[in-house]
Formats: C-alpha cells, sequence, structure tokens
C-alpha cells in the first residue's frame, strides 16, 4: 500500500517517429500503481502524434512539456532527437513538472535520456527506475526493467551502479491484468487449430504504411473464403484513410478497428496474427496466438531473432515474403499448435506484479538504509541450515536437534510454494544477516512470524528485521494484526517487542518442555493501529544506530 499522498511521476513521451508502445506499457504500470493508491502522473512533451488525450481519458494527469519551435540538432545518440530539447532542458522542465513536492518515484521510459539527466532529477524523486530496451548507454536509477527476451544482467553490468536491482527478461513484461486472465482460455482454444481469423497490428502509428504492404501480400495467398480480418490502428496512423479504402478491397470480410480497448479478448479469439515486433509481442505469447513478426525498427531485431530462434514466431525477412510463408504453412496445423506452445511457454502474464512488488518493497524500505527482505532462493538454504544449527539459535527453538541436510531439503520442498508461508532473508548491503518466517498467512486476517539473525550478525540487526517484517505485513500484505509465540526464557527477544508495539495476549505457564523441565510459551500479538503507532519513533531508534 502507498503512503498517503504518494506519488509517482511518468517521463514518457509518444509521437509518430517514436511510436505509442512506450506510453502504453507505462500505463499499464500507472494503473496497477493507482489501484494500490500512488497517485500518478505523467510528464509528456507536445510531440505530433502524441498520446496525452489519451492519458487524460485513463484518469491521470499530464504535465506537457511545449513543443519546440525549431527541431533540436541531433545529439550524441541516434535517439536524441526523439525528445524535442537537449537533455538539460528536458531535465529543467521535468524538474519544473514535479514541483517542490518530491515524487516517491521518477519512472522514465525514453530511449534519448541517460545518466545525465537521471543524476539531474534525483533532488526531486526518493526512487528512479528505468525501462529500457536497448543496454547502450548508462543509467543512474535505483530499479531497471528490461522485458526483452534474451537479455541478461550482465548485459547492463557496466551501464548500472552494483545496487541497482534489474529486472531482465519476459518474466517481466508489462502486460495489463485481462492477458493473464484470458491465457488459459485462449490457449485452450488453440488445441484444435484453425484458421478462420487472422488478426493484424503494426503498431499504433505506422508510419511507413506496413499494414497497407501486409493486406496487398495477403491478396497473393491463398486462403480459407471464410476467413475473417481484423487491422488494428492507432488513430494518428498517418495512413489509416487510406488502409480503410484498401480494406473494402480485400477478397475476405475485413474490419479495420482504431483504439480498441479489448486488444486482449481479440488476440484470445484469434487464431493467426502479423503483427509488429514490438512489445506487443509479449501479449501474443502470453495469449498463445501463433504470430507472423515483422520487425519495423532496429530496437525490435534482438528480442524478434530470439522468438524465432525458440520456434515462438514465424519472422520474416520481408512482407514480400509472406504469400510463401502461408501458401506452406496455412494448413499446417501442426505449424499454429507449434508456434502457439513456444510462445505461450516464455510468459505467464504476470509481470506487471512482479515489477509491483519491487516497487512497493524498495519504497517500504526506502528509510532502512540498505536494510531489505528478499526472497529465499534455492541456492541459500543452506545458508539458511548452517544458521538455524547454530547452538545460540537453537537454545531459543522449539526444536534443539541439529537439523540434517536431508531434513532440511525435504522440509524446504513442501514450504517453498506454500501459499500460507513466506521465507526471507534479510539483506544488510551486499551482506546476508538473518531469516524472516511468516506462516498461518490470512488466517483470520492475521499471519504468525519468526526471526533468527545469523552468528555474525551486529547489535541492532534485530530490530532492523522487526522493522521490515512489520512493515511488509501490514504495508505490502495489507493484514490486520500479526502474531508471535517467544519462550518465556528469551526474554531479549520479547522485550524487543514489546519496544515495537506487541502486547503480551497469553502466557502457556510450563507449556514446553526441555529435557523434562517445563517452560513458559508467551504468545504476543500487534495491529496495524499499533504499528502505525510505533512506526516513525523506532524508526527514529534504528536510524540513531
Amino acid at each position: 500500500m502507498a503512503a498517503d499522498n504518494a506519488k509517482i511521476v511518468f517521463r514518457v513521451d509518444a509521437s509518430i517517429k517514436i511510436g505509442t508502445g512506450h506510453v502504453m506499457r507505462c500505463l499499464t504500470l500507472a494503473n496497477a500503481l493507482g489501484e494500490i493508491g500512488y497517485e500518478c502522473v505523467f510528464v509528456c512533451r507536445e510531440h505530433p502524434g502524441n498520446l496525452i488525450a489519451h492519458i487524460t481519458a485513463q484518469g491521470f494527469r499530464v504535465e506537457p512539456l511545449p513543443r519546440p519551435a525549431v527541431q533540436p540538432e541531433a545529439g550524441d545518440s541516434p535517439y536524441a532527437p526523439w525528445l524535442g530539447a537537449n537533455w538539460q532542458t528536458d531535465a529543467a522542465q521535468t524538474r519544473a513538472a514535479i514541483g517542490e513536492a518530491t515524487a516517491s518515484w521518477l519512472i522514465v521510459d525514453h530511449y534519448a535520456l541517460d545518466n545525465r539527466w537521471e543524476a539531474a532529477l534525483h533532488g526531486s524523486c526518493d526512487h528512479l527506475m528505468v525501462i529500457d530496451d536497448l543496454a547502450d548507454r548508462p543509467h543512474a536509477c535505483d530499479l531497471l526493467l528490461d522485458q526483452n527476451l534474451g537479455r541478461e544482467e550482465a548485459d547492463y553490468a557496466k551501464l548500472v551502479d552494483k545496487t541497482t536491482a534489474l529486472m531482465i527478461g519476459p518474466r517481466y513484461a508489462l502486460l495489463r491484468p485481462e492477458f493473464a486472465a484470458l491465457r488459459p482460455f485462449s490457449i485452450e482454444r488453440r488445441s484444435r487449430p484453425q484458421l478462420k481469423t487472422l488478426l493484424i497490428t503494426m503498431g499504433g502509428v505506422d508510419r511507413h504504411n506496413i499494414t497497407g504492404q501486409v493486406l496487398d501480400a495477403l491478396k497473393r495467398c491463398d486462403l480459407p473464403k471464410d476467413l475473417k480480418i481484423q487491422v488494428v490502428m492507432g488513430q494518428h496512423a498517418p495512413m489509416l484513410s487510406e488502409v480503410k479504402h484498401q480494406a473494402q478491397t480485400m477478397p475476405w470480410s475485413t474490419e479495420v478497428l482504431v483504439n480498441v480497448s479489448n486488444m486482449a479478448q481479440m488476440m484470445a479469439e484469434s487464431d493467426l496474427a502479423i503483427g509488429a515486433a514490438g512489445s506487443t509481442s509479449w501479449e501474443r505469447c502470453c495469449l498463445g496466438l501463433p504470430s507472423i513478426t515483422v520487425i519495423l525498427a532496429d530496437n525490435q531485431v534482438e528480442a524478434a531473432q530470439a522468438l524465432m530462434r525458440l520456434d515462438a514466431v514465424c519472422l520474416l525477412n520481408s512482407v514480400e515474403d509472406l504469400p510463401a510463408c502461408l501458401g506452406q504453412k496455412r494448413a499446417e496445423s501442426e505449424f499454429l499448435l507449434r508456434l502457439s506452445n513456444n510462445a505461450a511457454s516464455i510468459i505467464d502474464g504476470l509481470g506487471t506484479g512482479r515489477i509491483l512488488r519491487e516497487i512497493t518493497q524498495i519504497s517500504s524500505h526506502s528509510n532502512q538504509s540498505s536494510g531489505r527482505l528478499r526472497p529465499v532462493k534455492d541456492s541459500e538454504i543452506d545458508l539458511m541450515l548452517n544458521w538455524r544449527n547454530d547452538p545460540k539459535v537453537r537454545a531459543n527453538m522449539y526444536t534443539h536437534h541439529v537439523i540434517s541436510h536431508e531434513e532440511h531439503l525435504a522440509w524446504w520442498r513442501k514450504t517453498k510454494n506454500a501459499d500460507t508461508q513466506k521465507y526471507f532473508v534479510y539483506w544488510d548491503g551486499n551482506t546476508p544477516l538473518g531469516i524472516v518466517a511468516f506462516t498461518d498467512i490470512q488466517t483470520e486476517n492475521a499471519a504468525s512470524w519468526a526471526f533468527y539473525a545469523a552468528p555474525i550478525a551486529p547489535a541492532g540487526t534485530g530490530s532492523k528485521m522487526e522493522f521490515l517484517a512489520l512493515d511488509y505485513v501490514f504495508n505490502i500484505l495489507k493484514l490486520c494484526r500479526l502474531n508471535c509465540e517467544v519462550l518465556g526464557f528469551n526474554t531479549p527477544v520479547i522485550n524487543l517487542h514489546h519496544k515495537f508495539g506487541f502486547t503480551t495476549v497469553e502466557i502457556h505457564k510450563n507449556a514446553h518442555m526441555i529435557d523434562g523441565e517445563g517452560f513458559d510459551i508467551h504468545k504476543l500479538q500487534i495491529t496495524r493501529e499499533a504499528w502505525n503507532e510505533k512506526r516513525a519513533t523506532m524508526l527514529e531508534r534504528i536510524e540513531k544506530r
């Protein structure tokens, strides 16, 4: 959940040259952020073909930057003219658009901007995120997303700081929730391939009229007489009128649709797509839609070729190759089924949620120096076991035996995918220092928790872990209560919980036996309201350490 009045600013443009894809994926993220309480604002230049009216119609405020009277000269990047100003002017205008109130996040999706612009905006935001596809320039950001297939973290190793969190690959693709929702239906209907509906999408602008070339090429194809063709275009497409006229001359029923709002449904109900190799590739993959793909821009080459290598698309060298492709493949149901299965295996459509969790987690921990919680990875379970078997840790647990590796593995296999349990490693900078565990999640809108620090952890680690745990439960899981149990002799932890606002709700006398001796079990609880009252005080104490 966002803090009160938390603002996220998007710096992104659309134009006849840029296209619409950057704005559309930012809108997907903005809608998801808005649902959890963030105020999202867009800063966009008034280029010809901008989407400012569309963004406003989606319910977001737009701070427009003026269209330049004279086109600026090219800078040190082939994309510099896309900006409509030099980077220094754009940075100053963006700072003014943000205003005096610091943004919680500034999210930048623009090929013409790099670390110089980003560094100039650091004073206007708490955190900065970059959305990129190129890996061709340095960035000064907290979080970087590159959703393209074939991209690796190593591609950014020399372009970002080591502390930058990277989200790389199509598992993080920004898709609207309806794509994941329609995925089961779309994939199931392709188990019996057919070619009744053909969808053509060449981007919102298509300034070179590739759509018209595709329609011309289709006239030379032997296709079913009852085929239905649907063409999707944007309102700023310069050849829209020509394509509408051309559609009337097609030998098949051909409909031209503008600014559709049900693209996921259209894709799910289509049997084959001919489309640009842009961000809609991930939408088609999510739905398992067999696709013939055309590269329209240099930044699409790597992802398109990666999809081709996985046999997830049929990639055309030229639109002129379309008749040969369809002539050979149209009647082969195996062709459609193979493309569908391979495409669907690449992406599950849940990337927006993964990005949202990362943004929320970083925001929740923004005042915690470098401390943060990260889900336990399979590669870290041996580290977890070593800490758990340390004598000082075992002494405060219900079970005191040394846990074997086999026992630990069996427990982890059963636990790691359980919906009611979550385990995290606490990191201080680049050093793992403890484990935080949540169990019984959402039982009566509550959860239980426990933690233990690594033997090497410095004093104060427990307090930092507890602070992050409480923020996670109440700000991310959005629960009402957090419970825990502590053995009576573990007074340091009981006192720590009390400092954070826990109250003792029960004491079970002699309820736990150790070597024939009974020990009390203290049951403690904290509510969301109690944590909201204590949070500022505990944060101040932690920061003074």
